[in-house]
């Protein structure tokens, strides 16, 4: 009990700095984004993909949307694909998955929005944004 205190406490004085380093990924990976990394930033290779898998309901009309074009460091895959539980009928959840390669070095911003695609000038009813910096 004495060691995890001591542990515990050693964690605890950790600097800030320490704490606030963006998530990295090692080389040849894939990194997988959900929407706990809403707003952080993220730092993968080149050479791994980048998977984000975000809630939705789609039978409601809405669904995720890449804002603008996806930044020019990352080159998105097919159309996103739905991934369901278990669950059957009204209320089951869905995520809709999205898929980036890497293609060059740089950072940019990646920003989705969850919209009925139809309603034009409606705002969001939620946002997504991770910072990305490819090494």
């Amino acid at each position: 009990m004495r060691l995890v205190l001591l542990a515990a406490a050693a964690v605890a004085t950790l600097p800030v700095s320490v704490c606030a380093q963006p998530l990295r990924q090692d080389t040849g990976r894939e990194m997988v984004l959900t929407e706990e990394h809403n707003g952080k930033e993220i730092s993968i290779s080149v050479t791994s993909t980048l998977i984000l898998k975000l809630p939705a309901q789609l039978g409601t009309g809405y669904s995720w949307q890449v804002v603008d074009p996806p930044p020019a460091v990352l080159s998105p895959g097919d159309k996103p694909r739905v991934e369901t539980t278990d669950t059957k009928g009204a209320g089951r959840q869905e995520r809709q998955v999205f898929t980036f390669t890497p293609v060059k070095s740089g950072s940019a911003v990646l920003r989705l929005h969850y919209v009925r695609p139809w309603e034009k000038e409606a705002k969001p009813q939620k946002t997504y944004s991770v910072r990305v910096t490819v090494e």
